[in-house]
């Protein structure tokens, strides 16, 4: 049995890892941290969790296979640090850092000690999102998240929300970025919108969010020679294909969390520690890419 520390029990643990995390309790030997002990005993009743801990350092020196990290970003380099050092294999939310040289250098130091740095992207384990993976012969691949009149600091954003995109862009391509261009538009410090267009040999890719459109929605498009696909939300998924139309639903026993790939991605992360390996999905370098992605469309509102 995996033996695996869970750190950081905010919103984001709350509505998507804990409850996927009591599903794994006979695969995994869950031990919690958090300085408020009142908030450990309701999870361990309520997700049925057996181990807790108020010290940070017993934690680490617990025996521990894995970490969790869920804390914010600003928590993350340090701790993620910590726990490699500790020969102990790391998820961790995106992003590992809003500093690029300490992405670069947590990334290089789990490399060369073959250690597991796995960033949670979950739309890479989204299942309409893998279909349109499967697609061969990419020209262009058009990645859009919105909200509606939405006012938040731009820097928070590009790396909250901002990142999303450009990792499923990243994701989707199927050969190495040539070249990249950036637009955003901020006013009083507050982002508006951001668009980031990428270009490979044979395909052309763009990320784009907007924090004041008529509404929310999330959209990835698809285009080959022969193929149009577009997927709505994480949960519709439309190919025209030679003249076909072709809708895709999942069946009603599958999962908001399913849907949106939290599930797999913990599977994933699970199966790449019981084999000492990083995952090929979210390997090092794609992760590395989509780091520096981000930092170039934050960097351009300096």
């Amino acid at each position: 049995m995996l033996k695996i520390g869970i750190i950081g029990l905010g919103n984001i643990a709350m509505k998507a890892y804990l409850p996927t995390y009591s599903n794994l309790n006979s695969r995994v030997d869950w031990c919690l941290y958090s300085s408020n002990s009142d908030k450990l005993e309701t999870l361990t009743k309520t997700y049925g969790f057996k181990n807790t801990f108020t010290d940070l350092d017993e934690l680490v020196n617990c025996g521990l296979d894995a970490v969790m990290i869920h804390t914010p970003t600003d928590t993350h380099a340090e701790l993620i640090q910590k726990f490699l050092e500790a020969k102990i294999h790391v998820y961790v939310d995106k992003p590992i850092s809003e500093n690029i040289d300490e992405v670069n250098a947590l990334l290089d130091y789990a490399k060369s000690n073959k250690l597991i740095l796995m960033t949670g992207f979950n739309r890479r384990f989204a299942p309409h999102y893998q279909e349109q993976k499967k697609v061969s012969n990419k020209s262009m691949i058009m990645v859009q998240k919105h909200r509606e009149n939405t006012d938040q600091e731009a820097k928070f954003a590009i790396f909250d929300m901002m990142i999303h995109c450009v990792d499923t862009l990243v994701y989707l391509l199927d050969e190495p970025i040539i070249s990249h261009h950036v637009r955003t538009v901020t006013h009083d410090g507050i982002l508006d919108h951001a668009h980031l267009e990428v270009h490979t040999e044979n395909c052309t890719g763009t990320a784009t969010i907007n924090m004041h459109s008529g509404g929310r929605s999330e959209s990835v498009e698809v285009m080959s020679v022969d193929s149009f696909s577009r997927c709505e939300d994480m949960t519709d998924l439309r190919v025209q294909q030679n003249g076909t139309l072709t809708i895709h639903h999942f069946s009603d026993w599958t999962t908001t969390l399913e849907k949106r790939g939290f599930v797999q991605v913990v599977e994933t992360f699970l199966h790449a520690v019981e084999i000492n390996k990083q995952p090929d999905t979210v390997e090092y370098e794609s992760t590395r890419i989509t780091h520096e992605l981000v930092n170039a469309v934050y960097q351009s509102i300096k």
